[in-house]
Formats: C-alpha cells, sequence, structure tokens
C-alpha cells in the first residue's frame, strides 16, 4: 500500500503509518502529482491549492482521499465522487481543540464585555447539533457548574442522561438558555433554518456562540439583528473561505469573528493527522470508516446487522449486469419479510455497484456507483417490505421483458431463490449455467451427458419450478469452469432446450461472512 501526501507529517503520524507498513511519498519531492494520481493507492492532504485534474482523470489505482481540514476549496466532491475516490474529513481529531475554544469564548465573554461579569455556575448552556465537539463541550461544561441543555430534536433523552443534561424541544431551549452554542450542520439544520426568530427568542444578553456551517445562518438576518442591536454578544468562527463574510461580521463584532481558529492547535493537528492516517489506511484495506462523506453512513450495530444483505444486493446486482448488454431503463428493489429494516442509500450504491460491473464497467464501486447510474439513466424504485417471499429480488425492465433475480440470508449464508419466474434454493458459485427446457423426462440427463463429453465438471444442480405454469422448469447447475460459446451453441441445439445463460461470480463475493 502506498500513500502519498502534501505535508511534512508529524511523528506521531509518521510512526503510524510505519507500524501499519504502509509506504508514504512527499508529493513535490518524491514524486510529482502527475505520479501521485497514478501510484498511490491513497492522498492524505492539507488544504492550499485546488487539486489539478489529473486526479480526478488518472483512472489509476488511487481509491480514497484522507483530508486534515474541511476545506472546499481543495477538491470537487461530485467530482472525486463520479471518479470513484472514496473521501474522508476529520470527524473526532478536532473536536476537543474546538470543545475548548469554546470554554475559552465562554469564559471570556463572561467576564469582559458591557454586561456586568457573571458566574458560569448554574447557568443554562444550549447546545444545538449533538455530534462529537457537542458531548466535548458537554462534558467540560459540567466542570464550571453550567446546565446543559440538549434539543429533543437532535438527541435522545438516553444520550442527554450520559451528560446530566437537560432536553428540551428547540423553542424551549432557545427562550431558557442564558449560553447557546450552535454546532449544526447544513445536512443536520437545513440551509438558513437560523435567523431573526430565533435570534429574538434569545434572552438580553445571552451569549450566542457558532461553529459549524455557515449556511445553517440566515446570514442577513443576522447581520440585521446585529446591526439592530439585538444580538449583541456573538461569536463566530468561520471555516476557510468566507473573507467576504469575516470582513462583514467584523465590522460588528470584531475579534469575536475569526476564521478557522476553533481547532488551529498543534494537539488538534496532532490528533487530526493520526486520525485521517489510521481511517485512509482502513479504508483502504476495505474497511468501513466513519469519516467517509460520500458514501452512505452507517452506525456500527447497523453495518453488522446489514452488511450481509449488502453482500446480497451486490450479488444480485451482478447477476442481473450479467444477463443485460446494457443498463436498463428502470430497476426495482424489493424487501422481503426476512430483510431487515435496510438502509436504502447503502442498498441502492452495494446493488448498483454489483450491476455495473455485471456489465463490464469494472471502474464503478460503491463511491460511483450512484453516480454511474444516474449518468446511465437508470430509474431506481424501491419497496420495503414487500409480500415477495424472497429476502431481496430486483427485477429490471428490458426490451426482452422483467428479468429477475432474488435471494435471502439464512445463517449467515446466501442463498438464491429466484430467476424471473422460476423458484429454487442454491448457493451461489462463481460458474453458473442457467438451462430453462421444457419440463419432461431425459432433459437433465442430455444436459449431463453433454458436459460430461466435453470434460466440464458439474460440481451440483437444482431445479426450479415456476410458481404457476410446469411445463418450462429451470436447470440451475454449478460448474467447475466457465463453458465456452460452443458448449453453448450445442445446448441450445438439444431438442427441448431454451437459450442458456452463464454467469461468473467473483470470488470476494463467495468468501465466508464473519
Amino acid at each position: 500500500m502506498y500513500i502519498a501526501t502534501n505535508i511534512p507529517l508529524l511523528d506521531s503520524t509518521l510512526a503510524l503509518i510505519k507500524n501499519e507498513q504502509v509506504n508514504l511519498g512527499q508529493i513535490d519531492q518524491d514524486l510529482s502529482w502527475s505520479e501521485a494520481s497514478t501510484k498511490a493507492d491513497g492522498l492524505l492532504l492539507s488544504a492550499g491549492s485546488e487539486l489539478p485534474d489529473m486526479v480526478y482523470e488518472a483512472h489509476g489505482q488511487l481509491a480514497a482521499i484522507g483530508l486534515l481540514n474541511r476545506d472546499e476549496r481543495l477538491l470537487d466532491v461530485p467530482r472525486a465522487t463520479g471518479a470513484g475516490i472514496l473521501l474522508l474529513e476529520p470527524l473526532r481529531g478536532e473536536s476537543a481543540s474546538q470543545a475548548d475554544f469554546i470554554l475559552m469564548k465562554i469564559l471570556t465573554e463572561a467576564r469582559t464585555g458591557k454586561y456586568d461579569p457573571v458566574e458560569l455556575a448554574g447557568k443554562r448552556l444550549g447546545i444545538l447539533g449533538f455530534g462529537p465537539t457537542a458531548k466535548e463541550v458537554a462534558r467540560r461544561a459540567k466542570a464550571f457548574g453550567l446546565q446543559v441543555v440538549l434539543s429533543s430534536e437532535e438527541c435522545s433523552r438516553v444520550q442527554a442522561e450520559l451528560y446530566d443534561a437537560e432536553i428540551l424541544p428547540t423553542i424551549d431551549l432557545l427562550v431558557s438558555v442564558d449560553i447557546l452554542v450552535n454546532l449544526q450542520t447544513q445536512a443536520a439544520a437545513g440551509e438558513g433554518r437560523f435567523g431573526k426568530d430565533d435570534i429574538q427568542l434569545l434572552r438580553e444578553g445571552a451569549i450566542f456562540i457558532h461553529l459549524g456551517d455557515p449556511q445553517v445562518l440566515r446570514m442577513n438576518e443576522v447581520v440585521r439583528a446585529l446591526d439592530w442591536g439585538y444580538l449583541d454578544r456573538f461569536i463566530i468562527d468561520l471555516p476557510p473561505g468566507y473573507d467576504s463574510l469575516h470582513e462583514v461580521l467584523s465590522r460588528y463584532i470584531g475579534e469575536a469573528c475569526t476564521i478557522a481558529a476553533a481547532g488551529n492547535t498543534l494537539e488538534a493537528r496532532r490528533s487530526i493527522e493520526k486520525e485521517m492516517a489510521r481511517d485512509l489506511i482502513q479504508a483502504l484495506r476495505g474497511q468501513a470508516v466513519d469519516s467517509a462523506i460520500n458514501i452512505p453512513r452507517l452506525r456500527l450495530a447497523e453495518r453488522r446487522a446489514q452488511a450481509p444483505w449488502l453482500r446480497l444486493a451486490t450479488l444480485l446486482g451482478q447477476m442481473l449486469g450479467a444477463r443485460l448488454d446494457r443498463p436498463p431503463k428502470q430497476v426495482t428493489l424489493y424487501g422481503g419479510s426476512e430483510a431487515p429494516d435496510l438502509n436504502e442509500e447503502a442498498l441502492w450504491a452495494a446493488f448498483l455497484e454489483g450491476l455495473a460491473h455485471g456489465l463490464g464497467e469494472a471502474r464503478v464501486n460503491r463511491v460511483s456507483a450512484r453516480h454511474w447510474a444516474d449518468e446511465a439513466g437508470i430509474d431506481r424504485h424501491w419497496q420495503a417490505a414487500s409480500q415477495r417471499p424472497d429476502g431481496l429480488s430486483a427485477a429490471a425492465s428490458t426490451i426482452r421483458g422483467s428479468l429477475e433475480v432474488g435471494g435471502s440470508i439464512r445463517h449467515q449464508t446466501i442463498q438464491l431463490t429466484r430467476l424471473d419466474q422460476f423458484r429454487f434454493t442454491a448457493e451461489p458459485t462463481a460458474h453458473l449455467l442457467l438451462v430453462p427446457h421444457a419440463n419432461r423426462p431425459g432433459m437433465v440427463g442430455q444436459v449431463g451427458t453433454l458436459l460430461g463429453a466435453r470434460q466440464v465438471n458439474i460440481r451440483g444442480m437444482v431445479l426450479g419450478q415456476k410458481e404457476e405454469a410446469r411445463d418450462i422448469a429451470l436447470m440451475w447447475i454449478m460448474l467447475d469452469k466457465a463453458p465456452n460459446e460452443d458448449l453453448l451453441a450445442e445446448i441450445t441445439a438439444l431438442n427441448g432446450m431454451i437459450q442458456p445463460e452463464y454467469i461468473f461470480l467473483p470470488s470476494e463475493l463467495l468468501s465466508p461472512m464473519d
């Protein structure tokens, strides 16, 4: 494994990379950007200039990029996603430093300004946005005797109890706190959710600190509140790239408006570097990491429960793709009663990766699968808790009609249960020969004799029947090797045989599950 970086890394990060037996290269010293794009498995990058086009266009082995800081100017996320590059952003590393920054600002504001100094003990601290930084703030707040209040729309009662926190509806929180810390992100809160109506709910003299995505705020209303004196204890730390907004806000609140100051400590950098290096290595080894931003995120418990079903989704996609000569116009996935409550985004990413590979699109991966499907114009539908007996099934609309495949998970093992209208139970193998035929005596013997004469060993065979009509049956034949085109033609020529299909399934989809 080879990782390239564009900055000198700290000794602690270098030690971690060395212990993992990963090779490291320095961009612009050991190798050029062109070489990094085509030779490196992963990049560990800090914001500087935009990534060159060759990173997105090289189509080499570059699989993942770990970002040491959040900067929209560094890369084009949709473009990287379309290129199948997994992106990782800091999740935990800077949280402690951000929490220290927030408490420092609270202490400073409580003892200075036009209001009389106040003791923090007993004051109410409200937190919006319950992520890693919020948890660190809540821990520190307890040490100062602050009463922590969390929003019921973002935090469960069980989580609140861990921090001895009160939980309230957001409106009740806003009207009751002495200090408000807003850590919401755009994805969680919605663009421009927080504005004048929320500001006017705050108590006179309340301290308002905002970290995170500035787009959460309706900024024109914030500026108006500052201009009219409704918000005279406002502190905000902006991400890089918001220089013009910093200039505007600084006219009102001076040094209380900063850019990227909250996580700008050596301790934060050390934590972020190690976090990103560790997660990047794990991601390159095929492990799921929470810091990934351009694939569906699953909690640990979800990953464990859904991993077998996502494997099944990929396998069904591979089978369906192998039966097609072009991307289908429409695909429907059905979740049966046996399937758990599956994450729809993760399910589609897994299925579409398999579908693309079955169609010969080897460059498509789980990161780029949905982008590929959008580009191919595939209309997608999901039906959870369907009445179908299969745990999970997929149907594609084609000029041949509807093609279907289905399967389930039993005892941590994939079992295939449907091919079009045929029902059966079989385990998948690498080489599958599917032979629809007239349902009459002697048909299986004809195929077996022909395969034996051509030195093709049958590992196993299962017969499938239609649910209603019994005139046509299916031989599901597991082979030791792929049949050639001449053999398929000979089978087709046998009396009563319908066009056979050969499907190859890659070994990574057939390996035992943990």
